[in-house]
């Protein structure tokens, strides 16, 4: 989305995250997550791309959820911290079939590896 179309448009954002953090040796820990949530607007806005303007709406709220889990490692240098996390998608609501297969979340598109300082929340 383009910073005009959100300017443009009164928007809600929901999002939902759990991690599980654990010790594993040294100064490396490992890490378990799942993370939820949408944008949408809250008016119909004029666009060519119906996918790219989700009105929020009860009616179709929980297929507009996008849903996704993955791993992490983590080294705790106690002044820094450095996170590898691998997000793997499991519900992608604008794919026609939204639900993504396990044997497809290695696929091109499906996964995203995120290199970070500090923790995400």
């Amino acid at each position: 989305w383009t910073e005009d179309f959100l300017s443009e448009s009164v928007c809600m954002k929901l999002e939902a995250n759990i991690e599980y953090r654990f010790h594993l040796f040294w100064k490396l820990e490992g890490a378990a997550f799942w993370d939820m949530g949408n944008v949408w607007t809250l008016k119909e806005t004029p666009t060519d791309d119906p996918l790219r303007t989700p009105v929020f709406s009860m009616k179709n709220f929980g297929k507009s959820i996008a849903a996704n889990w993955g791993i992490g490692l983590r080294v705790d240098l106690n002044f820094l911290l450095l996170r590898l996390d691998l997000g793997l998608k499991v519900h992608d609501p604008s794919r026609t079939n939204s639900w993504v297969p396990a044997l497809q979340w290695f696929k091109k598109d499906n996964f995203a590896l995120h290199f970070g300082v500090g923790y995400p929340f």
